[in-house]
């Protein structure tokens, strides 16, 4: 008998569908859930966002409104929540975006500091070649002693003060500079140690006060907090980026909303390969039809005693994993996690960025009138399940309706004028 198995079907995370996951036999404690969902993305913010007192760190006064609208920041998504009997899982997506610019603004000043060194050392270097030629002029023994020194006020006097003034002025540039540059590291150092263990100890034991559920045991929350490279990579912090982007009155809607969509990176493939039906076959790859028996003792028996061969030949047909082979060179190891690391990855699905939508809708006119809302709509790629749509393979939808492969955000804020709304959508592929 040949088993005839096809590939398990993708399912998504559950907090991709529901960002509080979560079952209860007494219905009574899910009734705060909402309520404490809005609590805790507040405070994560707040977390993220805290900065030390001007008086400390020496700058000057920003005013809330100048901070609210600041981009440099760690802009942060919105919590997914999976509750568990003993803990309570939060999974944080994160653009640290305040610690980029604080490393380009110290790369800057570090290079004006090496200019202004190299401009003191050659002025010290002129201030002594002027006094050896100012002494070898007095030591020589010359009968008209009065006109050398007339020579010597000229000459050397005037330049004498003007250089020692350079290097007072140098001096003086190169010590804000530094001080500059301790601010920075001082503010970068900060943005560090929020991600550390004793902050987040502290900010656990906050948040646990909300999953208690009327008892006195106090909850064990576990983080999960995910460094992004892009802004494209998550709605929730491109949807938060452009709203502070079009709060200004002269904002410019479709500049912004195209520099967000340039942000995306859309793969270049072949349309017609990748929009083809896929042709159902029987794969021999699969572990379900390669043996015909699951139990571990019967596929042991088959080959050889050792499971550590056997589960790494069903995943790659390399050299490396065949019985002649006993010892492995550096070179052939290096190659084995390599093949390992490619059959990981390969296995996970929507890793690549399929398309990119953004609609903007509001108040959004430069006059201080209330007009006609404005509505602008911008998109990159596609939002389809090419999977479900074009290939005729069975796909997973959200709630009914939603795609598995889509990510929706939405977001309100306010102008002067009135209220406007950002919506943003992202979709993944093979």
């Amino acid at each position: 008998m040949v088993n005839d198995v096809g590939p398990t079907k993708y399912f998504p995370a559950s907090s991709k569908e529901w960002k509080d996951s979560i079952y209860f036999f007494n219905h009574n404690n899910i009734k705060n859930l909402p309520s404490n969902h809005i609590n805790i993305n507040k405070l994560l913010t707040s977390y993220f966002h805290f900065s030390l007192k001007k008086a400390f760190v020496l700058s000057k006064y920003i005013s809330l409104k100048r901070k609210k609208k600041a981009f440099n920041k760690i802009l942060i998504s919105k919590a997914e929540i999976k509750h568990t009997n003993s803990k309570s899982i939060i999974t944080v997506f994160i653009y640290n975006k305040e610690k980029l610019i604080l490393i380009k603004k110290i790369k800057k000043i570090k290079k004006l500091i090496f200019i202004i060194i190299n401009m003191v050392i050659s002025y010290i270097f002129r201030l002594k070649y002027l006094q050896v030629s100012w002494n070898k002029i007095i030591n020589k023994k010359q009968k008209n002693k009065r006109k050398i020194r007339k020579i010597l006020v000229l000459k050397f006097v005037k330049r004498f003060g003007l250089y020692k003034y350079f290097v007072k002025r140098l001096k003086k540039l190169l010590y804000e500079h530094l001080m500059i540059i301790r601010r920075y590291k001082l503010r970068l150092n900060v943005n560090k140690y929020k991600f550390e263990e004793v902050f987040i100890y502290k900010l656990s034991t906050i948040i646990s006060r909300y999953f208690n559920h009327g008892l006195n045991l106090t909850r064990r929350i576990e983080f999960n907090i995910i460094n992004l490279k892009s802004i494209a990579h998550n709605t929730d912090i491109f949807t938060q980026l452009l709203k502070k982007r079009l709060i200004p009155r002269n904002a410019k809607i479709l500049r912004n909303m195209k520099f967000m969509l340039n942000k995306a990176k859309i793969p270049i493939l072949n349309r017609i390969k990748e929009k083809s039906r896929v042709i159902k076959s029987l794969d021999m790859n699969l572990l379900e039809n390669k043996y015909k028996n699951l139990n571990i003792n019967s596929i042991i028996g088959l080959d050889t005693n050792n499971l550590d061969l056997i589960l790494k030949g069903l995943y790659s047909s390399s050299i490396l994993f065949k019985k002649k082979r006993k010892y492995m060179n550096s070179k052939l190891i290096v190659k084995n996690n390599y093949e390992i690391y490619n059959t990981i990855f390969n296995s996970i699905k929507y890793k690549h960025m399929a398309g990119m939508r953004i609609e903007v809708k509001g108040r959004l006119t430069k006059r201080r009138r209330a007009d006609r809302s404005l509505y602008k709509v911008l998109w990159k790629g596609g939002l389809r399940n090419i999977d479900s749509a074009y290939k005729g393979l069975s796909s997973v939808n959200f709630r009914g309706y939603r795609a598995s492969n889509v990510e929706y955000s939405i977001i309100t804020s306010k102008r002067s004028v009135g209220a406007f709304g950002v919506k943003g959508w992202i979709s993944g592929k093979l």
